[in-house]
């Protein structure tokens, strides 16, 4: 089972690490947050997963750059509801209640009509990973507001915290969703959210509250994989 996987490998919960206010240069914040990339490529985790158009439970998660996601959703009583892949182009959701499957591509409508999330799998792992995707560094400006910084692009706009040495983001905004980053620990000497809210601004938020997270681990290819009986019914 996917959470006997996580939960002997996660490490414990880390204490909290806050920082003071402090004024960014635009080199300082984008060199910040292309270093926060570089050390970040998967995680895996258990959360409390909530969506606003419904479903709500255990969240049993992997995750590798750039676009590779397993899922498990357990019921209260850690009965598995629903899994999910991303993996090689597409997405796979199993309903082991129903004994249904599907198999369509991994794109931004099926990812909504599926998970509630209309994004690529590559914005999902950088979202998870609070690592955003960034463009050329000549596309962005540094602005502040009440001594917050932020970095602002023409697609993108990007509140920052400084932390031990580096940044982190705290807000991201874009045309289709905002995203919220709270309650930053350390884990494995890296500054992380345990607490992300995706709002999307056609309607619907989604939501992960962390309780045990394990960084750049080591997944083996099998580990993206759902065993679906055989006697499953596919879904066209």
């Amino acid at each position: 089972m996917l959470l006997s996987v996580v939960l002997s490998a996660c490490a414990s919960t880390p204490a909290r690490h806050d920082s003071p206010a402090v004024t960014l240069s635009l080199d300082q914040a984008w060199q910040g947050l292309v270093d926060r990339t570089e050390s970040l490529r998967g995680l895996r985790g258990l959360a409390m997963m909530s969506r606003s158009l419904g479903g709500k439970g255990r969240l049993v998660l992997l995750a590798r750059r750039p676009g590779e996601i397993r899922g498990e959703l357990l019921t209260d009583m850690g009965a598995s509801q629903l899994q999910f892949l991303c993996h090689a182009g597409e997405l796979t959701v199993y309903w082991p209640m129903e004994n249904r499957y599907q198999i369509t591509e991994a794109t931004p409508a099926q990812m909504k009509a599926q998970l509630a999330l209309p994004l690529r799998p590559e914005e999902v792992v950088a979202l998870l990973l609070a690592a955003p995707p960034l463009g050329p560094k000549e596309g962005y400006g540094v602005g502040r507001k009440k001594q917050r910084t932020f970095l602002q692009g023409e697609q993108q706009k990007i509140w920052l915290l400084p932390q031990g040495g580096g940044v982190v983001p705290e807000r991201i905004e874009n045309p289709d969703f905002a995203v919220n980053y709270s309650d930053y620990v350390t884990v494995q000497g890296i500054l992380f959210p345990r607490a992300v809210e995706v709002v999307m601004h056609h309607g619907g938020t989604f939501r992960l509250s962390f309780d045990q997270i394990d960084l750049n681990p080591i997944l083996p290819n099998p580990t993206f994989n759902i065993s679906i009986p055989k006697n499953a019914e596919a879904i066209h």
